[in-house]
């Protein structure tokens, strides 16, 4: 009963509609961990050049350690939407075109998307996690 035009049509339009998406979510975390490490930069050249009171020194360096935890959870929650978000996108591509899907292995170059992804996104983790020890070790000196 279902008109297969229609059906084309839907499928077309869900997968415009998750491209979308996906490129948005990308842009997004592109530009808060650009922002994170800006601030990030500009708060630890501060710390290191300037004298401050060490409480106030150690009270900075807290908000950057959870803000920094915070910063690793929202890459990582991005991270997997958006795994999961091109798990979607690689179906729905199949179902615009499973002959020309498979002619041109297209589940081989969404995989690949996948793995850099995956790369890319502990990249950013250790990133961060570096930026928090760091600050962590800072603390600990200055408090002593």
């Amino acid at each position: 009963n279902e008109d297969p035009m229609n059906r084309d049509a839907v499928i077309k339009e869900f997968f415009e509609f998750q491209w979308k998406a996906l490129s948005e979510a990308a842009s997004t975390l592109i530009r808060g961990m650009t922002f994170y490490l800006a601030i990030f930069a500009a708060l630890m050249g501060y710390l290191l050049t300037k004298e401050l009171p060490v409480e106030l020194k150690g009270a900075v360096m807290a908000v950057g350690l959870i803000v920094s935890f915070f910063a690793a959870l929202a890459c990582a929650s991005i991270g997997w939407g958006y795994q999961r978000g091109l798990r979607s996108l690689e179906n729905s591509y199949r179902l615009l075109n499973k002959d020309v899907f498979d002619e041109l292995e297209v589940s081989a170059f969404f995989g690949r998307g996948r793995r850099v992804l995956w790369v890319v996104l502990f990249a950013a983790a250790m990133i961060l996690v570096t930026f928090a020890i760091s600050l962590a070790l800072l603390l600990r000196t200055n408090g002593s």
